[in-house]
């Protein structure tokens, strides 16, 4: 983040951040937010989607390796099996072709 960008470079910069997080837009954002929530109920929402966030970005700008570290350093601490499903989560997301994968993928979380 430059503190003497543009506005407009800002709403740009902050433009492909959600694309390259949510590329099915809106509605993948809901989705993703009902999907972590849900399965994280005992975490605050706010806590879990930050992780989530994190942890999405590395693997999507391929620095896989440094998840483990981030791990030890976050606040709340997630235990092993909550790291382990919310990878799987995010694997599923980025994998996901279409909004209705997605949808498919969480209706089978659910069960």
């Amino acid at each position: 983040m430059d503190f003497l960008e543009t506005p407009e470079a800002r709403i740009q910069r902050q433009a492909a951040y959600y694309a390259k997080m949510f590329p099915f837009g809106k509605e993948h954002e809901d989705l993703i937010k009902k999907i972590v929530t849900h399965s994280f109920s005992r975490l605050k929402a706010t806590d879990i989607l930050y992780h989530y966030f994190i942890v999405k970005e590395y693997l999507v700008d391929d620095k896989a390796d440094q998840i483990k570290s981030y791990y030890n350093k976050a606040r709340p601490k997630l235990t092993q099996e909550m790291q382990d499903k919310l990878m799987v989560i995010i694997l599923m997301d980025i994998n996901a072709t279409d909004i209705q994968t997605l949808e498919t993928y969480f209706n089978n979380i659910k069960r």
